[in-house]
Parts: C-alpha cells; structure tokens; sequence
C-alpha cells in the first residue's frame, strides 16, 4: 500500500510538471484516493499489524489525517496562481492543502479578491509583504484574515497548530516570548513606578485585540513565587494615561497655583508664556503621567514580541508573529556564523521563493514559504537585540555601538539638523535620536553598513539591525586597551590585519558551530505553561546537565529551575541531538545534517590520563580551601573542601571571556510630541520618550550572589538598569533633566541583577586567578575594587547635573552636559590638574567639540584651553576665581560663546532691591556646551580662608538679557552660607 501510494503522489507531482493543470491533479488524487482510501502519507517504519497498546490513547483524527485527495481538493484554485509555493510542512507525514491552514476559497477560476479573505484595512495589505512597522495592526484585523495571512499567529494557533500541537501552543501562549514581563516588572520597580518587586504586567491579546490577562494553569503559593518565581497572574500593561507618578522625579507642584477656570485668564502670566501648572491631583492629566509606564508603551525596547510581526523595515527585524515568528526563517544577516546557511539570502527579507507571485525585489517576505525546526540564531536576534548588550548579542561577540568609534565613517560630513518631523519617524523606526543626524538612518546605508569593516580603525560591526541599532564586535585586550592574540601577544594598533590576528570574544559554542536552538529547545523556548517574569528562572538547562561535574559525567537531564526535561528523548531533524560513544558524548547540530561535536566532559579536565586534560581547569576545579592543596578529588563534601565547587560558583565566573553594563540609558520625555502607542489600539496621543543608550562597557567584570532560583551561588553582575530621565512640559520647559531614577523601595534606579554573560572562554580567553583575587605584585586593587562592586573612583558619566555639597546650606547643582544630549552618546573624560599640594581642580570637556586640550601656565596657574567648535554668537570669555585682595588669578578656563538663545536654566544671582542687601537664587535653565569646574575639599578650604567666592561672567551681552543680575556663580563645599554682603 505504501509503494503504491508513493506512486500515486509521484504521478501527482508529474502532472504538475507536465500539465500545470489543477484539474489534472485534482482527477489523479481522486483515483488514488480510490484505491487507498483508509489515509495517506508515506510509508512508515513500524508494521500496521503491530498488535495495539490498549492503553495507550490516540490523538483524535484531526485534518492531517484526510487523504491527498482532500489535501489537493483545499489547494486546487491557490495552485493556479502560487504554483511552485513550497509546501508549508517538508514532511511528507503531514498531508495538507492550502485552505486547511490560511482559510480562503480554494474554488478554480476565482479573483484575487474572491479567493482571499480581505483585510478591514486594505491600505495597509497593498501586497502579500509583511506591513512596515505594523505595530498593533493586527488588533484591528479579523480572525479570519489573521489567519490567512498568518496562520500561526497565537490569535489563532489553536485553531490551526493546535490540532496537532496543542500542548505546545497551551505553553508558548504563557512563554516569556509572549508577555515580556521580565522587561515590564524589571523597569517599572527600578525606576519607582511600581512598588512590588514580583513582576506583575505584561503583554498577550485575544482575537479581538483586547488586552489578556494570562492565569497560572495551577494554584500557586506564595512559595512556589518565592523559591521558583513561579507567578499566579499577569495583568495587560495599564496604560501610561492612568499612571501615577511614584518616583521622586515628579513635577512637583508649587503652591499658590491653582488650574484656572475656563474663560477666567490670569492677567498677570506672560502673554505666550502660562505658568507651570499640573492638574487638580488627577491621575494620567497633563504632566501627571508616569514617564517609565509611557516609555513602555510608546518606545521600541525589544517591541514587538510574538504577538505583534516584527517591524520588518532593518536587516534584524524580518519576522512574522507567534509560531512562525521562530519557525518561519526570514533574511536578516550575511555572517555564516550567525545563520548558517541561511547566510546566502543576505539580510533584506526578500523572498527565494519559487512562488513566482512574490515579487523578490519586496523585503519584508520568508526566504520560503516552509517551517523548519533548523532555526539559526540570526532569527532569535530578530527579537533579543533588547538590549542591545544583553544575551544574544555577547554571544556572537558584539554590542551596541557607542556612536563614536570610527564616526567619520556614520556620520554626514555637514551636519544634518532633523526637522521635528523627521526626528519623530525617526524615532518611530530607530527609538535612539542620534539616527536622526547620522547616515545609519538611512535604510540603504544601514544595509551596508558591515561593508565597512575594512576601511574601519577601532571596531568591526555586525550585519544584523535590530531596531536599526548598530552593534560592534568586541575584541580581546589588557586593562590598558591594546589588542591581544590568544597567545597574549600584542598587536600593533596600526597593523592593518590587526581584527583578523586579535580575538573576536563570541562564545566558544558558537565558534564550534553551536546556534541558540542547540541549547535552548524544548521548554526553555515553548515555556512550560508555568507563568515566569525572569528568563533564568524559566530555563531548564545548566552547564552540568551537558558537561557533568569533576565527580561524575552527565546523565542528560536538565537541571535547571524551569523544570527536568529528558535531553536523550530530544531530537533533531537529522536524528538523536545526543548519543554516547563510549565515555564520550556527543551532539547533533540542529541547523546542518553533517555537523556533530564531542561535548568535552568536566571529569576529562582534571584528568591527566585523558586528552581533555587541562592543568589550569584541574588546578581551579580540585584547589582546596586551604589555596595550597589541589589535584586529587574529594570523595564527598565538596562544598566544604573545595573553594570553587559548582555548589557555591557558577560557572560562568571562571568561564565568561567578559560582561556588559550598561551604565546610563537617555530617557526624555516630551509632553509635546504625539507619538502613537505601540500596544493596545495604537491611537496617537501626546508625549513620547526617546531611548538613548549613553555608556555601554564591555571591560568591567563584576561578581555578587545570585538569586534563589539559581541556589544563591557566586555570578556575574551587570548594571542593567541605568535609566536617565528628563521632562519636558507642554511649554516645551524642561522640568527636570538627565536624573537618576529612584526605586519603589527607595534604593537608586541603577540596578544591578544576577547575569549569565553567553560569553562562554576559550584558550586564551577564560578568567586567570588574578581576575578574582588580589594578585601577588599588588597592582590589580582598582580591578578587584570593581570587581565587588565597589567601583575605582573614575567616573565617565553624571548625568545632566555634578552636585556640590554646601554643607548646611543643601546641594547646588553645576550644569555638566548640555539639553540634547542624546544626540550622541557622550563620553565625559575626568581630567585632574594639580594646582600645588594643597589645592585640585577637576575640569570636565565634551568630546562633543573636543578637538584638542592645550595646557599652559598663566602667573603660575594652570590653564586648559579648549578650541571653540561651534558657530560664535559672543566672544569667548574668560571665567576666573578670584579673591577679595585682588591677587593673580589662581585659575582661568576659556568657555564656548554663549548666546541669549542658549541660557534657559544657568543660576543667576540677584539683589532683591526690596530686601535690602539679602541675597537668593533664581533657575533659569541651562547653559550649553559650557566648561564646568568642580572645586575639591582642598581646594575649598585654601579658597576659603582668602575670602575667594566667586566666578565672574564678563558678559555685557546676558546682563542686558537679565539686568537684575548681579554675579553667576557655581557655589562650592562651604561650612557657612557661600555669599552674603561681601559681594
């Protein structure tokens, strides 16, 4: 039966060829279909005869199970236009037509539009190319269309996979790929939004585009949430219209301003200018929002998840929405080692179909219209390149570019100057502003922008864009930044082969050919069902469960808090993923049939029989608690004998090649700017938040306890939540700007959070001994000071404001960067000069303009000089500190011109004539592009005793402006009131 039924499908295929006529096919699968009319399919390795198993339960007949006759008769009028589309399903165990899974009417001799289903928003399905920035679309579209066009959207997947894999479909609809709650909780109770520290929000809708709230399928405890994260509920995001402002960053509101009552003006506001007034303490009016709940909802973070279609409009973001998203494999980068053999298809979305409908000139289609279980890590990067430093991008070796290095390459050699329009698409397609001035956001360029790595000096940068982000390799080097090869030798920074001989730090598995999928299958990407707001807590595989320990080989089962999975019962689509041969292991790839690698074992390691065996991995393995004794194994109780046993330290401290932090993310709000939401409904209101990564490290390693669900081991840290904040009112006043955040608990915005790197070493690249531990030579104390977390006392960014403490008198806040600061990601250098031994002064420069540091001596002080880079409205002047005794100057810094335009928050000191010689403080806003001086304690206390107060601005030109002004000032660290009569 089988031969011939093989037969009968030949003869099918033949037709086609010969005749092209769906009729003709249609009368052959009737015949077969005749003489086998029990099924269809191939023939199978088992005996029919094979006595039944009574109890053992068989799935109910679902439609895979019709014959080749239904199949074709669900295909027939489809063929007539998509002839050559390639089945859905390679498998030739699934025997379905076209219908069976898209809906339509397979009727011959149909329209276009009488044998689709059609959209309710036809402008926007002008062909069968995923929609640029599709957003929220698809909740406004009907089931019957999402289906058609996507059949494995999870809108409709029970209906259309769950036949078949409905437990799969039950567990991804509560994954993490889904909901996203680890991004939602993480922000809202760093930053003081929320008040628990269990994540509670986050993403999933239903047919009609209403936001889901998604229930644990089990009772769960508070225990079961306390020891394994395990959530009972997630609620929709609430929109940012309800939020209420809870962190400290809120726009306080001053009294003796009430809201005015419609048509009852106050005659003493200047005309234009209404004074800064909130709302009567109502809820998601006016400025009273929430600027983190508005950023989640109006920003691209790592937007759209597997609800939403991806963007399709950067090489990264080629992808359809939930089963497909993943299985459905999209063009989005050239590297080989990122996509396997997918690399020939470039990184456009064009389509290599030999559906000869689909135009292959379009982006935004599937290389081919097939699923696949061979899925290459370029298609995971399509939705975890947020952030832009954290998982996926460290383990192909790279991370956000910090939008400088090589810039003479990004950047326009006339600087572009975005109207608002632009700056709002631009952020639309790319959430970082600076793509609004740069070459990047330019998709042509942006395309190609990896075909510059030979005409580049200081980095290498990826093929994929994600968001329209760049990102760049990292390289291996010393603390002093001079590349290194594996053998430690230097390199030359002006070798021209210098990428090419350093080390390219990606992990060590994916050198050896390993993608994603090879680690994560199963339930670490489908979910368990089981609500999680944290990856970590949800993944299932630990490094021991492939690598076994020092005391014994592995035995194959996961053992991670995401639950035991049987890795031996787990295949691929060229065989058994793991077979033994021997005392080795081995493993199949999942993307190429002839790729297979021995997974070395742990116990080989400290072997010195075995080949694996490696001297440094034996000494760090066995070394005792002692910090003497090492070689042989404990027989039990390694915990207590063995300083680094795998119960205490995870193995990602020894073996991560290096770690990310992100040290400051640029969030400013403007009340002005009507964005549309990226969720819900997608309607436009006004405020939106840019997002502006400013300080992105790759060399600072740093060690604390991990969480519960990881048994409270020693990990690697990373800071990954260091947003920035500033607001912008309705008057298109800033409120506050470039302000650390404060969490729910009280505690800084900056947070840190157990990390496991995906860096994973290889020779020359796994953490020494002195990485950790105080080295003998005594000079690693600022690495190990880092390394706890402590931090070195080098400090490359503050913020808008550096606060200078006047002891009793409070903070005074001194301007250190300018407004539109996300413009380009700043990199702020600490500069010390040493006036004599009891005095220091820290000036701080903008690489912005930067194009030189001079330094010369004036009357024994120390000057620096600073070219001025920007078009001159006043005359540079010359700001100084001087005393009472009219003595020289001891410092003297020449600042940027200053126009009447540009000062809008500079503290200015006034003499209120009313109160005689008392003195105080009016804000006016901020002065750009303007040098900045911090005096030291020391400093302080010699300035003091010679009655030195003040800094003057010779600048007729901002008196005018301001003809109460009497002195600007920056106060300094004083016992008693700064300025009195002695003015």
């Amino acid at each position: 039966m089988a031969g011939s039924l093989m037969a009968g499908w030949t003869a099918i295929i033949l037709v086609v060829l010969i005749c092209g006529s769906p009729w003709s096919i249609m009368a052959l699968a009737q015949d077969n279909a005749m003489e086998h009319p029990l099924g269809a399919g191939p023939g199978i390795s088992v005996p029919t005869e094979l006595p039944r198993d009574p109890e053992h339960v068989l799935p109910r007949v679902n439609v895979i199970d019709q014959t080749a006759a239904a199949a074709a008769h669900n295909s027939r009028g489809c063929l007539e236009c998509h002839a050559g589309s390639e089945p859905m399903h390679a498998s030739p165990n699934v025997v379905l037509g076209c219908t069976d899974c898209h809906g339509g009417n397979p009727t011959p001799g149909l329209t276009q539009r009488e044998a689709h289903v059609p959209p309710r928003n036809p402008i926007f399905w002008e062909s069968s190319a995923k929609p640029n920035d599709s957003s929220v679309l698809l909740n406004h579209e009907s089931a019957e269309f999402i289906q058609f066009v996507n059949p494995g959207d999870l809108r409709v997947a029970e209906k259309t996979c769950g036949p078949c894999h409905a437990e799969i479909v039950k567990e991804v609809s509560h994954s993490m790929m889904r909901h996203g709650a680890m991004l939602w909780g993480a922000a809202l109770y760093n930053n003081g939004a929320y008040p628990a520290k269990n994540y509670r929000f986050g993403q999933a809708y239903g047919l009609d585009g209403v936001p889901l709230r998604l229930e644990s399928p089990v009772p769960v405890t508070p225990e079961m949430t306390e020891q394994h994260g395990i959530l009972p509920f997630i609620d929709p995001l609430p929109r940012f219209e309800l939020s209420q402002p809870s962190n400290i960053l809120r726009i306080f509101e001053r009294g003796g301003s009430p809201q005015l009552q419609l048509g009852n003006p106050d005659p003493f506001e200047e005309p234009g200018k209404p004074e800064r007034r909130l709302s009567e303490r109502g809820m998601g009016t006016l400025n009273r929002i929430d600027p983190v709940f508005l950023n989640l909802q109006k920003t691209r973070l790592h937007d759209p998840l597997l609800d939403f279609m991806g963007s399709n409009n950067h090489p990264g973001d080629y992808r359809s929405s939930g089963c497909t998203a993943c299985h459905v494999v999209y063009a989005n980068d050239r590297s080989p080692t990122h996509s396997g053999w997918y690399a020939k298809y470039g990184n456009q979305g064009l389509s290599f179909s030999a559906d000869k409908t689909i135009r292959k000139d379009e982006r935004g289609h599937p290389i081919k219209h097939q699923f696949t279980r061979a899925i290459p890590t370029s298609q995971c990067m399509n939705c975890h390149m947020h952030q832009g430093n954290l998982f996926v991008n460290p383990y192909l070796g790279y991370t956000w570019w910090d939008q400088e290095t090589d810039g003479e390459f990004m950047y326009p050699a006339k600087q572009k100057n975005p109207t608002p329009e632009e700056l709002v698409q631009s952020t639309r397609d790319n959430p970082e502003a600076a793509a609004a001035k740069g070459l990047w956001g330019n998709l042509d360029f942006l395309e190609k922008v990896a075909e510059l790595n030979p005409k580049l000096k200081n980095t290498q940068f990826a093929d994929y864009h994600g968001h329209g982000w760049i990102f760049r390799a990292v390289f291996k080097h010393d603390r002093a930044g001079n590349l290194r090869d594996r053998d430690e030798n230097l390199i030359a920074s002006d070798d021209p082969q210098k990428f090419a001989k350093a080390v390219h730090l990606q992990d060590e598995h994916l050198a050896h050919g390993m993608q994603c999928a090879d680690c994560h299958f199963d339930k670490d990407v489908h979910g368990s069902g089981l609500l999680y707001g944290e990856s970590r807590a949800a993944t299932t595989v630990e490094c021991i469960d492939c690598h076994g320990t020092i005391q014994q080989r592995p035995t194959l089962t996961t053992s991670g808090n995401g639950g035991q999975i049987d890795l031996r019962a787990s295949n691929t689509p060229w065989g058994p993923r793991f077979f033994w041969e021997g005392t080795k292991l081995f493993q199949r790839s999942t993307m190429t049939p002839d790729l297979v690698w021995e997974v070395p074992q742990t116990m080989d390691t400290i072997d010195p029989k075995s080949s694996h065996y490696n001297a440094k991995s034996a000494y760090a393995k066995t070394l005792g608690r002692d910090g003497k004794a090492w070689g042989a194994t404990p027989g039990k109780d390694c915990q207590r004998n063995l300083a680094h046993d795998n119960s205490n330290i995870s193995c990602q401290v020894c073996h991560s090649s290096w770690a990310t932090a992100c040290f400051g993310c640029h969030l400013p709000m403007r009340a002005n700017q009507r964005v549309a939401v990226n969720k819900y409904e997608g309607t436009t209101t006004r405020n939106y938040t840019s997002y502006n990564p400013q300080v992105v490290r790759d060399d600072v390693f740093q060690l604390g306890i991990d969480a519960t669900v990881k048994g409270h081991r020693l990990a690697v840290l990373r800071s990954s939540s260091a947003v920035i904040v500033s607001s912008q009112n309705a008057n298109r006043e800033w409120v506050y700007s470039q302000q650390q955040t404060v969490s729910a608990d009280g505690y800084s915005g900056q947070a840190y959070n157990p990390h496991l790197p995906h860096t994973t070493s290889g020779a020359g690249t796994t953490k020494n001994c002195e990485d950790c531990h105080l080295a003998r030579a005594n000079d690693n104390n600022a690495w190990i000071a880092s390394l706890l977390g402590f931090g070195t006392g080098t400090v490359n960014f503050f913020g808008r404001y550096a606060y200078v403490g006047e002891g009793r008198g409070g903070l005074d806040a001194v301007v250190w960067i300018g407004l539109r600061a996300e413009a380009r990601a700043l990199r702020h250098v600490l500069r010390r000069n040493h006036l004599n031994d009891a005095q220091s002064v820290f000036a701080v420069r903008d690489q912005r303009e930067h194009r030189g540091v001079h330094r010369t001596d004036l009357h024994g002080a120390r000057v620096i000089e600073r070219p001025i880079g920007v078009k001159q409205t006043l005359q540079p002047r010359l700001f100084r500190i001087a005393d009472v005794n009219e003595r020289q100057p001891v410092l003297a810094v020449r600042h940027v011109s200053i126009s009447p335009r540009q000062i809008e928050s500079l503290r200015v000191l006034e003499r209120d004539e009313r109160a005689g010689n008392q003195l105080w403080m009016r804000g006016l806003g901020q002065v750009h592009d303007l040098e900045t001086l911090i005096i030291g304690d020391k400093a302080v206390t010699k300035l003091h005793a010679h009655r030195a107060r003040v800094l003057e601005l010779a600048a007729a030109q901002f008196a005018g402006q301001h003809r109460r002004c009497q002195r600007v000032i920056v106060q300094a660290n004083h016992e008693q009131p700064l300025l009195r009569d002695d003015v």
